[in-house]
């Protein structure tokens, strides 16, 4: 063991041990029934905590774990991208090296209630789990059943708040990632408790499209070896005491930082006796400072319930100036002494959220705080790439520009706000330094078979190795990285269809090539509308089947139709000219075998019936409304379907009261249909020709009628909601937080016996 103490500081021979949290916010600790109040733990980027319950350490007794998918998914995605998002969350984890943390996917289920041992991972539509009632504002929450005796971890189980937030695995407006949400999921999972690191998986609050969180840092990697270690790791130890009575303080947070180049390298928090100990501390020169937690980040928002001391200013072992630094040896223990800290200053910062930057960036980052001093504070880094200027204040803020040069290292850095008479406080990991997301160029080839297992080599920019590529949300058997422009991979079965291309890099970000590459298979056939047409062409024919793609052809008689694309199940054909007869349809896909469907079409001479307008354009869904139809050849009509499909013709009811009055016009009634919405009107005449028009609107009771439409006249529907967290009775800090930010916090604890049932949610704050 290397002592590097100073001299004159006794050391502590207790320890605490402390895990690194991943770099996520989120949520907050929430149970059911019996309701106790707990502070949540630290984890962040670089550093960790562990879940502490009147004094035992979460953990589980064997850290080799199952989790079962809920197979009904999230009703938000529905190309299955987020089995990638959650596998590879479970994967970056196990693969932590010195941890033996490691996670095995069982089968899948239908299950959402939490508790019966099957560690679920399911997205919760209807709160069948019931720990989503209405306002809640928890976008995702673990509950955890321990054993209060010896702490061991006996059920974990991951929800997704699904009947009231939005998820995807593309950044989508007003959403919530999977794999960001979902990693700081597993901390807890393993036992790892929320992180005042700002840029930490494990900081307790998250936004809307955040993907920082999707990757882990070596603070992540800390916490997964602290609560499962494989061999012997590095340790930096000591304690911290209050100079005025030499007393202990508890639940201070003591930050590792490179002195070589700046960054945060791990976390602790001090136990009841003052201790601390960081695992993992790669082998290296340090410097540690001492902080209180408060700020962006308070005991509020702690799982555990061990005791938190605030009394006491922000100090480096040594001097802010001039640092103490500690040598770490690898797989050694760095004994750091005690150190003394004054008393509290009035000062406090506020960040709460990590400002993304990359090498060669300059950006203006303002850190709201209390009781700053108008133009007397400064804004420091001790990282010597990166550099600060424009420093402006007043009371409540302050701002400046931070410039990171081309050589800086990836990773989070602190900011140090600093009075002109030398009190500071620390914006712990503020600062985060990313590489440039990647691009996609091209491929090499842009269409494939749907049975997949194909190569395609994909080129851009800023590939890293070990990123994963979807296919239409499905991902690629193989990835191989060439290098950072060029990715070889083999393509996943998928349906037939043109789809999505997605890189994934380790660190989180992402580029999508939409509709990028179609995958094609035997057309197969199910049903034609109509199927008589007039010899000169120019019927208008609806196909339905499946593995249709834009380069499908449609051939009559090995005459090739006018082919417009609507999905992999429906195309829209214009006829070409043919004799009078039946004849054979052929569906043909590239590199595929035909369909052939035999005297499936028939041309005959009279002409095709066409819709020119109707009027009125909506009634009730109830039916009943006498709708007039317009156009030419209407004069033999044998049926009027309301309410088909608008884009396949299919389905629909027969309109009552038929009157074909002319050949410019027909009439009749609608019947009743069971939902509101924009439809389709068919007209099919005793030849068997057809015509359909679009945008009849069947409106819900009580709706406004309207005056008419006309043909292109559509209607459609959408709808969304937002909810919003009711603020009444909040506490300051939480009605502080900007409304895009989502917090994690609140624990309730459930007594069973001899086990206590843990709930740790992410909350959104507005």
């Amino acid at each position: 063991m290397t002592d590097t103490s100073p001299k004159s500081s006794p050391k502590s021979s207790a320890k605490a041990e402390l895990d690194y949290a991943d770099r996520r916010p989120r949520k907050w600790l929430r149970g059911a029934a019996v309701l106790l109040a707990f502070a949540v733990g630290f984890g962040a980027a670089d550093a960790y905590v562990r879940i502490q319950i009147n004094g035992k350490s979460l953990q589980w007794a064997n850290p080799s774990l199952n989790w079962r998918l809920n197979a009904n998914g999230s009703d938000n995605i529905t190309d299955d991208s987020h089995i990638a998002a959650i596998e590879h969350g479970f994967q970056a984890w196990e693969d932590i090296s010195g941890s033996n943390i490691a996670f095995t996917r069982g089968a899948d289920t239908n299950d959402v209630a939490p508790g019966a041992s099957s560690h679920i991972v399911a997205f919760d539509e209807n709160n069948t789990s019931g720990y989503f009632p209405n306002g809640s504002g928890i976008v995702a929450i673990t509950p955890i059943s321990f054993d209060t005796g010896s702490g061991n971890i006996l059920d974990a189980d991951i929800l997704f708040n699904g009947s009231q937030y939005d998820f995807s695995t593309d950044g989508s407006a007003g959403t919530f990632d999977v794999q960001d949400v979902l990693s700081h999921e597993i901390g807890h999972f393993i036992g790892l408790d929320h992180s005042p690191q700002i840029s930490g998986t494990l900081w307790p609050y998250v936004s809307s499209r955040q993907w920082l969180h999707r990757s882990l840092t070596t603070d992540d990697r800390s916490g997964a070896i602290a609560v499962a270690p494989s061999g012997s790791q590095s340790r930096l130890t000591g304690s911290v005491r209050r100079d005025s009575d030499n007393s202990v303080i508890r639940g201070a947070i003591v930050s590792a930082i490179s002195s070589a180049d700046g960054r945060l390298i791990g976390m602790a928090a001090t136990t009841s006796t003052g201790a601390f100990t960081i695992r993992g501390v790669p082998a290296g020169s340090y410097w540690l400072h001492v902080t209180p937690l408060e700020g962006g980040m308070t005991s509020g928002n702690l799982t555990g319930n061990s005791p938190v001391d605030t009394d006491f200013a922000a100090d480096f072992y040594g001097s802010f100036n001039v640092p103490t630094s500690f040598n770490v040896t690898q797989g050694n223990e760095t004994a750091a002494g005690t150190v003394y800290m004054d008393a509290d200053i009035a000062m406090k910062d506020s960040a709460n959220a990590a400002v993304i930057t990359r090498r060669g960036d300059a950006v203006m980052v303002t850190i709201f705080g209390s009781n700053f001093v108008a133009d007397q504070m400064d804004v420091i880094s001790k990282s010597p790439n990166i550099s600060i200027s424009n420093v402006t204040s007043a009371s409540s803020f302050v701002r400046a520009t931070v410039t990171v040069n081309g050589v800086a290292d990836l990773g989070s850095y602190d900011l140090y706000i600093r009075h002109s008479g030398g009190d500071f406080d620390v914006a712990s990991g503020i600062i985060e330094v990313v590489l440039d997301p990647p691009t996609i160029v091209g491929l090499d080839t842009t269409t494939g078979s749907i049975a997949g297992g194909e190569e395609v080599t994909i080129t851009g920019t800023n590939f890293q190795n070990g990123a994963y590529v979807l296919f239409g949300g499905l991902e690629a058997e193989t990835v191989s990285f060439v290098n950072s422009t060029t990715l070889t991979v083999t393509t996943p079965a998928v349906a037939a269809g043109i789809v999505d291309v997605a890189v994934h890099n380790g660190d989180g970000q992402q580029v999508t090539s939409d509709s990028a590459f179609t995958y094609q298979g035997t057309a197969v056939y199910t049903s034609m509308l109509p199927k008589v047409g007039n010899i000169d062409g120019g019927t208008k024919v609806y196909i339905v089947g499946d593995n249709f793609s834009p380069q499908t052809q449609v051939l009559f008689d090995g005459e090739v139709g006018n082919v417009t694309y609507k999905t992999s199940t429906i195309l829209q054909v214009t006829t070409p000219a043919h004799a009078a007869g039946q004849v054979n349809m052929i569906l043909r896909n590239l590199n595929s075998p035909d369909r052939v469907v035999n005297n499936v079409f028939t041309y005959v001479t009279d002409k095709d019936p066409k819709i020119t307008s109707f009027t009125p354009g909506q009634g009730p869904k109830g039916g009943g409304t006498l709708v007039r139809i317009y156009g030419s050849n209407l004069k033999n009509i044998a049926s009027v379907r309301f309410g088909v499909d608008p884009v396949s013709g299919q389905g629909g009811k027969l309109g009552n009261a038929l009157n074909s009055i002319n050949k410019g016009e027909v009439r009749s009634r609608t019947r009743l249909n069971s939902n509101a919405g924009s439809y389709g009107i068919l007209v099919t005449t005793e030849t068997g020709q057809a015509a359909m028009v679009t945008g009849y609107t069947f409106e819900s009771d009580g709706s406004a009628g309207g005056s008419g439409a006309s043909l292109g006249a559509g209607g459609g529907g959408g709808g969304g909601c937002s909810a919003r967290l009711d603020q009444s009775g909040m506490n300051d800090w939480r009605v502080e937080v900007p409304g895009w930010m989502l917090l994690f916090g609140g624990a309730w604890l459930q007594r069973r016996r001899q086990r206590r049932k843990l709930a740790i949610a992410v909350v959104r704050v507005d």
